[in-house]
């Protein structure tokens, strides 16, 4: 690239980089479904997003737990053209189906490591969240991650046109997919919480109340019930 550039005067190089940037510095993390469907999905942890990525993409689905930032950073141009959304879930149900599936293996490399951790030092619910779980390990891997940061930038303002809710899963994802004109119902993938009851996790007040304030910002933004 450097050396077919030295063959044209400067402001025909500016040009052909910033062509090249925007050809082909969109490819990453933008994929066909966001180009054939103009939209970007921000895949929040644990929110129905592998069914909505099968939706759009059909079953070779990868695990890629992006903020809006990574887009915006990749082509802003696309960004700030393509419909947004995302789905968000009350904090309290998430984190619980994060250890339920950590605890069962995952799907990544990196989940493995945290599988052990969780086996074999913090076996319950109640263990993990008192004794692992801190202001500091929830950004240690990326299912721990607050929701409010794929979403929202550093002044306090969502990036994303629509926001739908896990509790009104077949609702919102209805109206995404009407609005960008996707024939698919919504496939069910990796349902960690089958027929749990969530409150039975949430019998010790104390992990309840480690919960809502490690994502007291969640509760906050997204208007759950602490």
């Amino acid at each position: 690239m450097r050396k077919l550039l030295e063959y044209f005067p400067p402001f025909i190089q500016l040009m052909l980089v910033r062509i090249y940037h925007f050809l082909y510095g969109s490819r990453y993390p933008y994929r066909k479904y966001t180009h054939k469907y103009q939209t970007i999905f921000i895949h929040v942890p644990k929110v129905a997003g592998t069914s909505i990525l099968t939706s759009l993409m059909g079953d070779k689905v990868n695990r890629d737990h992006l903020t809006y930032r990574e887009f915006k950073q990749s082509n802003s141009f696309l960004y700030d053209k393509y419909f947004k959304f995302c789905f968000v879930r009350n904090p309290y149900d998430r984190i619980v189906s994060v250890y339920e599936y950590l605890k069962s293996g995952g799907n990544q490399a990196s989940d493995k490591y945290f599988q052990e951790i969780i086996n074999n030092h913090y076996d319950t619910f109640e263990s993990f969240v008192l004794e692992y779980l801190n202001a500091e390990r929830i950004h240690e891997h990326v299912l721990f991650k607050p929701q409010y940061l794929f979403i929202y930038n550093e002044q306090g303002d969502s990036e994303v046109d629509f926001c739908g809710r896990y509790e009104k899963l077949e609702d919102d994802a209805y109206f995404v997919f009407k609005k960008l004109g996707v024939e698919s119902s919504l496939p069910l993938k990796n349902r960690t919480l089958k027929n749990s009851d969530i409150a039975d996790y949430y019998k010790n007040k104390s992990v309840k109340e480690k919960v809502g304030s490690l994502y007291h910002k969640d509760f906050e933004i997204f208007s759950y019930e602490v």
